[in-house]
């Protein structure tokens, strides 16, 4: 009924307007998502970009729909340079407006009229920096298609940081780029840093926090191999790096706090309690807790066999849940 009520209301929307991008492009996605008519969601796909050029919202919806439906990821990137293009263009009536706001010697006309050039400059940054990080996680995603992987993965990179670097950056987009220099690049720090800044809007995205909390755990470890010293041997850093491993518990709890049944990240706290906190007891209590939510997991399942191999009395229950997961027919096995 709330379906219907939506397209109702887009419709007749529409109807009054025939050149609003946000109806369009929201009613080709309604049409895309819901009924899966795409042909009629094409047609108002384009409808939208044609009315706004620059409209990231519906860039991004016109493009995720050509690559994940039309399988035509030439179109979907075309789609999205075209947004940066339109919103790159003309940019001095906005960086006027931003100096003229630090003049205190103008009237007040000019600086209402300067704070709205402000306004606009940093509207028109952020949808900058939002199509920059989705056109380098389309790139991402087709890493493996791509006939010059290194070509490729180095746009990727030039533009996750050029996202990445503007203060205006939308928070969902400092999370894509943070999971790109986490697992590509293994820049754990930078990483750290940009959910850092994400978390600041995000802080009810409890996949975000446990990413954190992973993260904080990796950038512990690289500084320890490249330290090539044990955590009780490096004098002042120690304390250091302590204080990121309680950040990472912290991140971790956050997370669980949101979501007690997200099996991945139990599963994650679950080694970081038997390995870093080398707390057997809390890790099987995790353990048990994220089987029961995701009993055919070989990752979890094998993470638990590790802590409970540790403890000599629980042997017998280690051996049995490694024969129960073979019968079981694992993929793994």
């Amino acid at each position: 009924r709330m379906a219907l009520y939506q397209e109702a209301m887009l419709r007749r929307a529409i109807s009054a307007d025939k050149s609003n991008c946000t109806n369009l492009y929201r009613y080709g996605n309604y049409l895309y998502k819901h009924l899966r008519d795409w042909e009629h969601a094409e047609t108002y796909f384009k409808q939208a970009v044609a009315a706004d050029a620059g409209h990231s919202k519906a860039a991004m919806a016109y493009s995720c729909f050509l690559h994940d439906v039309r399988k035509d990821l030439n179109a979907a990137r075309t789609v999205l340079r075209a947004a940066i293009e339109a919103n790159s263009e003309k940019p001095e009536a906005a960086a006027s407006g931003l100096q003229k706001s630090q003049d205190l010697s103008t009237s007040n006309d000019t600086k209402d009229q300067s704070e709205i050039s402000v306004r606009q400059f940093d509207a028109r940054e952020s949808k900058i920096a939002e199509l920059r990080a989705a056109l380098a996680e389309l790139n991402w995603l087709n890493l493996g298609s791509e006939a010059n992987q290194e070509l490729c993965r180095q746009e990727v990179l030039h533009l996750f940081t050029l996202s990445s670097d503007c203060p205006y950056c939308p928070p969902t987009s400092l999370a894509s780029a943070s999971f790109w220099f986490e697992y590509e690049e293994m820049d754990f720090e930078r990483a750290s840093q940009l959910m850092d800044r994400a978390l600041k809007e995000l802080r009810f995205d409890a996949g975000l926090w446990g990413a954190m909390a992973v993260c904080l755990v990796s950038l512990v470890q690289s500084r320890l191999q490249s330290g090539n010293n044990k955590l009780a041997n490096l004098g002042e850093d120690s304390r250091a790096l302590a204080a990121l491993l309680a950040r990472a518990e912290s991140s971790f709890k956050a997370a669980l706090e949101l979501d007690d049944k997200n099996a991945e990240n139990l599963n994650n706290f679950g080694v970081f309690l038997a390995q870093i906190k080398r707390d057997s007891g809390q890790a099987i209590e995790i353990f048990e807790k994220a089987l029961g939510i995701a009993s055919g997991n070989p990752d979890i399942v094998l993470n638990f066999v590790d802590v409970l191999s540790t403890v000599p009395s629980l042997l017998g229950k280690a051996d049995k849940l490694v024969k129960f997961s073979i019968a079981d027919s694992l993929p793994w096995r």
